[in-house]
């Protein structure tokens, strides 16, 4: 009946591009006539305010990464059809925010999703006691711990000091 001019590829689908049209109408056979064949039609852009994003997890390395972002908008990842940004981090447990905004007219605003990088887990290497005789003073238990497939950049692995004193913690760093 109509023949759109112009069309956005999405998964496999076509969609109509944001922008304003006019489309001219033809009867299904000889025997009807239109009174106006033309019709005018305005197709908006996908707000992306109605989108749904997803940010990929991320654990602590020492090294700046780059989280995964996926976009969709009715079932679909537009992803690449936006900009993304603010997708990198390097610090454990510092809030991040992510954020994917129009980079043509087939959408508008912008969608914005808060991440952290995960604290990496160390394991206990080994403990060394000060002192295994009551003094009345704080026992300090001096440590090294270390995280699989991570090396400090100074090849020195963390250590830890806990002073104990009557069964409670007077001392942690």
């Amino acid at each position: 009946w109509a023949t759109v001019p112009t069309t956005v590829e999405l998964g496999g689908k076509s969609y109509v591009a944001a922008g304003s049209y006019t489309l001219n109408m033809n009867p299904p056979s000889g025997n009807y006539q239109f009174e106006n064949n033309a019709m005018s039609v305005t197709v908006n852009a996908y707000d992306l305010s109605n989108a749904e994003m997803t940010v990929g997890s991320l654990t602590y390395n020492g090294e700046e990464q780059t989280a995964d972002v996926t976009v969709t908008a009715n079932g679909a990842d537009v992803t690449d059809l936006l900009t993304v940004s603010g997708n990198t981090a390097t610090a454990a447990g510092s809030d991040y925010t992510a954020k994917a905004e129009a980079k043509d007219g087939n959408f508008s605003g912008s969608i914005k999703k808060a991440f952290t990088v995960a604290k990496k887990q160390l394991k206990l290497d080994s403990l060394t006691l000060s002192s295994s005789t009551y003094t009345g003073a704080p026992i300090t238990v001096t440590g090294h711990t270390f995280a699989e497939g991570f090396k400090p950049a100074d090849d020195e692995q963390p250590e830890f000091v806990i002073a104990v004193q009557g069964g409670a913690v007077v001392n942690a760093g």
